[in-house]
């Protein structure tokens, strides 16, 4: 069986074409993505995983232009590659771009109390932000000073020290409280 190197290495399309595909496919979702993701508490959940995947499967053609060859799928790809090291290098040196490409920590317990409008924000309910207490050890909320879903999705938390005393607060923070 041979191989015809010149078919698996030839281009159907421009690789500049190709570039421009990539990044404006990469671009608009990575700001999709951000906009309507702020949920991110833990690890990624099984509908996440298969939201990447398809999306990745549905925005092949688009951003390949149907190209068959070896060279075009290492453009696509370093072109990837290559976005992703420049918004993480631009968000390191600049702190607009950070606050566009990163979400920011959130708040979700104050003082022993949960902050009912950053759950909302968050998409988080309240019985996910009790499981993650519990998974650091935390069996009472009001031996929370602060609790925190930081930008990598972990959920943040500080306790009060022994000897400090806990509040008798109310468990909500929000209207009406």
């Amino acid at each position: 069986m041979s191989v015809d190197f010149g078919e698996l290495f030839r281009l159907d399309v421009s690789p500049l074409e190709l570039f421009i595909r990539t990044s404006v496919i990469y671009l608009g979702l990575l700001l999709a993505l951000r906009v309507l993701s702020w949920r991110e508490m833990g690890a990624l959940e099984m509908p996440d995983m298969l939201m990447i995947v398809l999306i990745a499967d549905g925005v092949q053609n688009g951003m390949a232009g149907q190209y068959n060859s070896v060279t075009g799928a290492l453009i696509v790809g370093l072109t990837l590659l290559g976005w992703n090291y420049l918004l993480d290098w631009l968000s390191f040196h600049v702190p607009a771009v950070r606050r566009l490409v990163r979400p920011r920590r959130l708040q979700l317990v104050d003082h022993g109390r949960v902050i009912d409008k950053q759950l909302r924000r968050a998409l988080v309910t309240e019985d996910e932000l009790l499981a993650q207490l519990r998974v650091q050890g935390v069996e009472d909320i009001r031996q929370v000073k602060s609790a925190c879903l930081e930008p990598q999705g972990e959920l943040s938390v500080i306790r009060y020290d022994q000897n400090q005393e806990a509040p008798r607060a109310p468990k909500r923070h929000g209207p009406g409280t």
